[in-house]
C-alpha cells in the first residue's frame, strides 16, 4: 500500500491512502510499492509573493553584423564556466567562443579540422568537476577535453555507433553521458547477428575507456505524432514523418549522476529514469492547455495542406490545436528542476520544483523562444532568435529573495 504525504504550508501530513487528496494542498507525494516516488502538484505553488524568484537580464551576446566573434552561425549549446565566463558552441564556425558577463569576447577554443583539438561537427559541451571543458564532436567521433586556459588535454574516442549523439552531454564522476539512438544486437532469421533500434537513450562511458559502453538509460519507445508518407516500393520502403509546429515532442535532460528526466510535451508528466530504464520519480502538475491563436492555427493548417499536396497522408488528428504543456527540462546543479513552458505565443513561464518534486512556483518571462537553456551558479543562459532568424545568447541572473 503506498504511503501518502501531503504538503501544506511547509508541513507534512501523513494520511490514509483511501482518503482523497484535498484540493487546497500544494503537493501530494506517493511512494509506490515499486519504489517510485510520485509527486502530484495542484494549486499555485509553495512560494509566497515575497519568496518568488525572478530573472534579471545581464547581457545579450551577439549581433546581426560585426566581427566574426559576435555574429553566430549556428549556436547549438551554451554553458557557464568556472570563472563565470559564458561558453558558446557555434557548430557552423566549429569553435567554442568565450565571453565574460559584460558580453566581451575573451578567447576561442578549438578550430575547424580533424587534428588534435580541432572540431568537425561539434554538437554539445559540458564542464566536469575539475572545471575542464568537454566538447562532443560527431564529425570526428570523439570527445575533446580542454583545461581552464583552453589548452588541449586529450581526446576520447566515442563509443556511439555512427559517432553522432543528440546533445545533452554530461561529464562527471569519471564518466561521459551522451544521448544517442540505442541499438541492440540480436540473432536474425538467417542466424546472423543484426542491429535493432530501441529508440533514444543515454549512454554512459568510462572516460578512460569510452570505447566500451558501461551504462544505459533507455528512454522507452515513443512515436512522434505527425504526417506520414511512404517512399519506395513493396520490396523496400521507408516511412517519412514530419512533425508540425507546436506538436508534442519528447523532452529530456541527462544528469552526470547516471539518470535522466524524460517527458512528452503534450502532458505535464516528467519522469526520472535510472539505469536500465527503471522509473525512479514522477512529477505531475495540473495545467490548463492554451488553444492556439487564430494565426498559429492557420499556419499549421497551411503547412499541412502543403504536405498533403506532396503526397503525405491526410491526418487531421496529427495537427495540434493547443500549445504544448512544456518545452524543455533543466536540472540545476543544486538539484532544483526547471521546466520551460509557453503560456502564450510571446510569453512563457519557468516552473521551478524542489529536489523532491514539489512545485514552488513560476517565473514569468518573455523567453518563449529560448533554446538550449543552461542553469547554474545563479545564472540562466539560453539562445533567443529574432524575427530575422539571428541568434543571440541571453544571460540572466537568478534573484532569490
Amino acid at each position: 500500500m503506498p504511503i501518502r504525504i501531503m504538503i501544506l504550508g511547509g508541513a507534512l501530513l501523513c494520511l490514509a491512502c483511501s482518503e482523497p487528496p484535498t484540493p487546497s494542498l500544494s503537493s501530494v507525494v506517493d511512494s509506490l510499492p515499486s519504489g517510485r516516488i510520485v509527486t502530484r502538484n495542484t494549486g499555485q505553488g509553495m512560494w509566497t509573493p515575497e519568496q518568488r524568484w525572478r530573472l534579471e537580464h545581464v547581457v545579450r551576446i551577439g549581433s546581426l553584423e560585426g566581427s566574426a566573434e559576435s555574429t553566430f552561425g549556428r549556436v547549438v549549446d551554451v554553458a557557464l564556466g568556472p570563472s563565470s565566463n559564458v561558453y558558446v558552441l557555434d557548430s557552423q564556425a566549429r569553435v567554442v567562443r568565450v565571453f565574460n558577463l559584460a558580453g566581451e569576447h575573451q578567447s576561442d577554443i578549438g578550430s575547424p579540422g580533424q587534428g588534435p583539438g580541432e572540431l568537425t561537427r561539434p554538437y554539445a559541451i559540458d564542464f566536469d568537476e575539475n572545471g575542464h571543458l568537454w566538447v562532443a564532436d560527431g564529425g570526428n567521433r570523439r570527445y575533446t577535453e580542454f583545461d581552464r586556459e583552453g589548452q588541449l588535454i586529450r581526446t576520447v574516442r566515442s563509443g556511439i555507433r555512427g559517432g553522432v549523439g543528440r546533445g545533452k552531454l554530461r561529464v562527471g564522476n569519471g564518466r561521459i553521458w551522451d544521448v544517442a539512438n540505442l541499438l541492440i544486437r540480436e540473432v536474425g532469421p538467417n542466424g546472423a547477428f543484426q542491429s535493432r533500434s530501441i529508440g533514444l537513450g543515454a549512454l554512459g562511458f568510462v572516460i578512460d575507456d569510452a570505447s566500451a559502453t558501461v551504462d544505459t538509460i533507455p528512454f522507452g519507445e515513443w512515436r512522434s505524432n505527425g504526417l506520414r508518407r511512404t517512399l519506395g516500393n513493396s520490396f523496400q520502403s521507408e516511412t517519412v514523418t514530419l512533425t508540425p509546429r507546436f506538436a508534442a515532442v519528447r523532452a529530456y535532460e541527462v544528469t552526470p549522476m547516471g539518470a535522466a528526466w524524460i517527458g512528452v510535451t503534450d502532458r505535464y508528466q516528467i519522469h526520472r529514469v535510472g539505469l536500465n530504464g527503471d522509473t525512479l520519480r514522477s512529477i505531475m502538475r495540473d495545467v490548463v492547455s492554451t488553444p492556439l491563436t487564430e494565426d498559429h492555427a492557420a499556419d499549421v493548417t497551411a503547412w499541412a495542406e502543403e504536405r498533403y499536396a506532396e503526397g503525405f497522408e491526410r491526418d487531421e488528428d496529427a495537427l495540434p490545436d493547443t500549445y504544448p504543456a512544456f518545452s524543455d527540462i533543466i536540472e540545476a546543479e543544486d538539484g532544483h528542476l526547471w521546466v520551460l513552458r509557453s503560456t502564450m505565443p510571446s510569453e512563457s513561464e519557468l516552473d521551478v520544483f524542489d529536489p523532491d518534486g514539489r512545485y514552488l512556483g513560476a517565473i514569468t518571462s518573455n523567453l518563449s523562444t529560448l533554446t538550449h537553456p543552461f542553469i547554474g551558479s545563479g545564472y540562466l543562459i539560453g539562445v533567443s532568435v529574432d524575427s530575422l532568424d539571428v541568434q543571440y545568447v541571453e544571460v540572466y541572473r537568478v534573484i532569490k529573495p
